[in-house]
């Protein structure tokens, strides 16, 4: 599993995750938002998704629910800073989930083991 869409908000923290995760061999795609991710993933569809649970604009939980149910299903690991979002998106069928901070050791970790 190589091909990444990485849905984060704040562009500091998506420009480090995705280098870090190119550096190590992903193609990694951006989004700043669920609305945008789930159009780039409907139109090429990603084996990882790795997403934000806040953000202003296609909130992750939405995003999280049509991920769910889209055809082929990806894995979706979760980062927030809220562990009740982190232990939600798991009930709701996130394949992992990462408390902020994390260490980028921690998210490959994480994405090894999906």
């Amino acid at each position: 599993m190589r091909d990444v869409i990485l849905i984060e908000d704040d562009n500091d923290l998506r420009e480090f995750l995705r280098d870090g995760l190119a550096n190590t061999g992903y193609t990694v795609r951006e989004a700043d938002g669920g609305t945008d991710s789930l159009t780039q993933f409907m139109a090429r569809p990603a084996e990882i998704v790795i997403t934000d649970m806040v953000m202003a604009e296609g909130e992750g939980m939405e995003t999280l629910m049509a991920l769910r149910d889209a055809r082929p299903a990806p894995k979706v690991l979760v980062i927030s800073g809220n562990p009740l979002y982190v232990e939600q998106s798991l009930l709701l069928g996130a394949n992992g989930a990462l408390l902020k901070p994390f260490t980028l050791t921690a998210m490959l970790d994480t994405l090894a083991a999906l």
